[in-house]
C-alpha cells in the first residue's frame, strides 16, 4: 500500500509541475525556440543586439493601445533573456524586460539614461538590502518619464528614474 502512495504522489507532483505550472518561477518562456518570423525591422534587431549582445530567437509585431510594436527577445551565451519592445514607426524605445537570468550582465538602454547596473544598485541601497539579487527588472519608456522597475529576491520592488536616477518608489510584498 505504502508503495501504491508513493507512486500515486510523484505521478500527482510531476503532473502539477508539467501541467499546471504549480512549481513554474515566471520563466515559462524559457524554453522559447527560435521563431524569426521576419516581421521585426532590421534596423531594430540591430539596435537590441546593440543594447544586449546574444542571439535574436523571437520576433514579433502586434499592436498595445493603438501603437504598433515590435518585439525582439535577444538570449544572451549564459541563458538571460532580455525582451526588447520598440515602437515600429518611430525606433522608440518602449519596454525592455528582463525576464530571466543569470542576471550578471549590464546594459545602457539610451546615452541620456543610467544604465541597468546603476538602477540595481540605487534600487538595492534604497531598499537596505544586504541581498541584492534580483528576480526580474523592467525598463519602461510608456510614461512620462522612463523609469526602471528591479525586483529584488526579498520581495521588494523599488522603481527608479531612469534619468535622475531618483528612488520613484519602494513597495514590499509580504
Amino acid at each position: 500500500m505504502k508503495k501504491i502512495q508513493v507512486l500515486f504522489f510523484a505521478v500527482l507532483f510531476s503532473f502539477m509541475n508539467t501541467s499546471c505550472g504549480l512549481f513554474d518561477d515566471d520563466n515559462s518562456n524559457d524554453n522559447i525556440e527560435e521563431n524569426n518570423n521576419g516581421n521585426a525591422p532590421q534596423s531594430l534587431t540591430d539596435k537590441a543586439l546593440a543594447i544586449f549582445s546574444g542571439t535574436v530567437v523571437y520576433t514579433d509585431t502586434y499592436s498595445d493601445e493603438g501603437r504598433q510594436l515590435v518585439e525582439i527577445v535577444v538570449r544572451n551565451e549564459e541563458g538571460a533573456r532580455v525582451e526588447f519592445y520598440f515602437v515600429q514607426n518611430t525606433g522608440e524605445i518602449y519596454e525592455i524586460e528582463g525576464l530571466s537570468g543569470p542576471f550578471n550582465y549590464d546594459l545602457q538602454a539610451d546615452t541620456s539614461w543610467i544604465s541597468l547596473i546603476q538602477a540595481i544598485t540605487l534600487g538595492c541601497t534604497a531598499a537596505n538590502s544586504s541581498d541584492c539579487n534580483i528576480t526580474e527588472w523592467e525598463l519602461y519608456n510608456n510614461t512620462a518619464q522612463p523609469y526602471y522597475e528591479i525586483y529584488f529576491e526579498n520581495r521588494v520592488e523599488v522603481d527608479v528614474n531612469a534619468i535622475t536616477g531618483d528612488i520613484i518608489s519602494i513597495d514590499t510584498d509580504d
